[in-house]
């Protein structure tokens, strides 16, 4: 989802003589951005940057670091709002469906999920339930918080905003027109090109990280937990104090959920399936029973913070229940007290090695197995995705400077005891799959400049039948339902309808890997059958841009009513 970035400078000048206001990092749509949930936002950014790029950014990387933050942020607001007019909500077993029956490309494509060259669908299907052997929580919460409550909004887009009556009338006309016309076929299967042993090698140098093995690595860790001060344990009982009142005014805990988790690290919602109460502890069983059906607790302490059981259904001898954690809130000065500490830990850590550190320090020290980048090691994924972008510059037997996990109130000391990154498979292995993507890529742009050419050639649009540029297809009295070697053209010919009756020029679409021109010679009178919104909008949504809501919400963004109050 990009946007231009002339807007993105205008929306940080916007605010460039304005400093922070209050706890607001900005303000979008009449929604304040608090400076926790910027800050939040822009580090992610910015540890995937250093994670995909392998450095630091420089000062201009930083200003498209920060300009990308808010486009996301942005986004988000927009959609947010959306999702909250048209009631959206999506739920584990919608993740868990999708992504098992519509496999995403890029995991298909991806050597973690191969086995001799092959995608393994039992691996696939064990990491997406179980995250074993791979950990797919961060990809389950994306389709959660946006791709299937995405998936439900774009009808409504459609609907309600894209396909105006106006729209409607032209569209349900050319379904059921008829005409007479040809198709102009630049067939890139039939160009013959050959790419060189030094190209391929070129290519495959340019692109390692594309064939890059699996990074694993192994760490140990020491956890440092802040002494929360007195007014830290106030305000974490104020805000917990919040959420619980609006739980108790009837929100509902889902829509709440959605809300508070974008700005306070560490909230989590986990659901208990049926959970015999021989297996519940007394107190809990206590605090359940005592609950109707899908109704809260009171506030429960629970390690500086605080937890709100949900009662969800009971039978003879078994609970089904949720909790709401709430993480201690402890404020940036409090943060920043104890970082000295922090950094005399990583010393004597250096000096004394981990297991005695951390046995003076009186801490844990706590052992991963073999990591591969992505796993679940640590309830904070910042402090993964930190570690994670740290990986490629740091040697086996480094110690990593101190990392604050607000999820977790605690400082971290990492030390890597194994570190294998950057691994790729040889050029023998994949130069067959170069070659052919080559080939493939260039043949198809071959044929799209063969087709531009001929359209500048021939303004008249006369063709040959015996060219031997191009294949040339005549259509008599027919319709949308067209095909061309077994393949629906309907798309094809509905763009093309369209842009003659609204007087446009010819123009190339793209049919398979084929480049091709429809060349209306004779229009019927369309018939008057009644077409189904829902059929209307299938249409509508082949003839537009597969990036079409990436389209609209960027516009939906610069529609927006956009304040920035801090700077780069």
């Amino acid at each position: 989802m990009k946007k231009s970035i002339l807007y993105l400078l205008f929306i940080v000048l916007l605010a460039s003589c304005g400093g922070p206001r209050g706890d607001s990092a900005g303000i979008i749509n009449g929604k304040k951005i608090a400076n926790s949930e910027f800050i939040r936002a822009y580090q992610t950014r910015t540890i995937d940057y250093r994670s995909i790029y392998k450095h630091a950014p420089d000062a201009e990387e930083k200003l498209q670091i920060f300009e990308n933050t808010w486009l996301d942020i942005a986004q988000h607001v927009i959609l947010m709002d959306y999702f909250k007019k048209y009631q959206i909500h999506s739920n584990e077993k919608e993740v868990l469906d999708s992504l098992s029956a519509n496999i995403p490309l890029v995991f298909r494509e991806s050597n973690l999920f191969k086995v001799n060259g092959v995608f393994d669908m039992d691996m696939y299907l064990s990491s997406v339930h179980n995250d074993s052997p791979f950990n797919m929580a961060d990809t389950r919460k994306q389709y959660l918080d946006y791709y299937i409550p995405i998936q439900k909004l774009k009808p409504y887009i459609i609907d309600n905003e894209l396909l105006d009556s106006k729209k409607r009338k032209e569209l349900a006309e050319a379904i059921n027109s008829k005409a007479d016309f040809e198709l102009v076929v630049f067939d890139p299967t039939q160009l013959k090109l050959s790419i060189s042993e030094s190209e391929l090698r070129n290519y495959y140098q340019k692109n390692m990280e594309r064939y890059a093995l699996p990074a694993v690595y192994e760490l140990e860790y020491i956890k440092l937990p802040i002494q929360m001060q007195e007014y830290d344990l106030q305000y974490s009982r104020a805000v917990a104090d919040s959420i619980y009142q609006e739980l108790s005014y009837g929100r509902n805990l889902d829509a709440l959920y959605q809300e508070k988790r974008t700005h306070l690290a560490g909230l989590t919602l986990s659901e208990a399936e049926f959970v015999p109460e021989n297996m519940i502890s007394e107190e809990l069983l206590g605090i359940l029973d005592l609950l109707p059906d899908n109704k809260t607790s009171r506030l429960i302490p629970y390690e500086n913070g605080y937890i709100i059981y949900q009662k969800m259904q009971r039978t003879k001898s078994m609970i089904r229940y949720r909790h709401l954690q709430i993480p201690p809130l402890i404020s940036p000065a409090t943060v920043e007290g104890h970082y000295e500490a922090a950094l005399g830990a990583m010393e004597l850590a250096k000096s004394l090695g981990m297991r005695k550190a951390a046995q003076e320090l009186d801490s844990p020290l706590e052992k991963t197995a073999t990591l591969s980048l992505g796993d679940n090691w640590y309830p904070d994924e910042l402090i993964r995705k930190s570690v994670e972008s740290k990986l490629p510059g740091t040697k086996k037997g480094d110690y990593l400077s101190p990392i604050y996990s607000p999820a977790t109130c605690s400082w971290v000391i990492v030390y890597l005891t194994d570190n294998k990154v950057n691994k790729a498979q040889a050029f023998s292995q994949v130069k067959q799959e170069i070659e052919e993507q080559l080939f493939s890529e260039r043949k198809q742009e071959l044929a799209r400049q063969k087709a531009q050419n001929w359209l500048l050639r021939n303004p008249d649009y006369k063709t040959d039948k015996d060219s031997p540029e191009y294949e040339l297809m005549q259509y008599q009295n027919i319709g949308s339902e067209a095909l061309y070697k077994g393949e629906k053209l309907d798309r094809i010919y509905l763009n093309a309808m369209l842009a003659k009756k609204a007087g446009k020029s010819l123009f190339i679409q793209s049919l398979g890997e084929a480049s091709v021109i429809l060349i209306p010679k004779k229009i019927y009178p369309p018939a008057k059958n009644k077409i189904a919104i829902t059929e209307l909008r299938e249409y509508f949504l082949r003839s537009q841009p597969v990036n079409w809501f990436e389209l609209w919400l960027n516009g939906k963004v610069r529609e927006a009513k956009i304040e920035i109050y801090t700077k780069p």
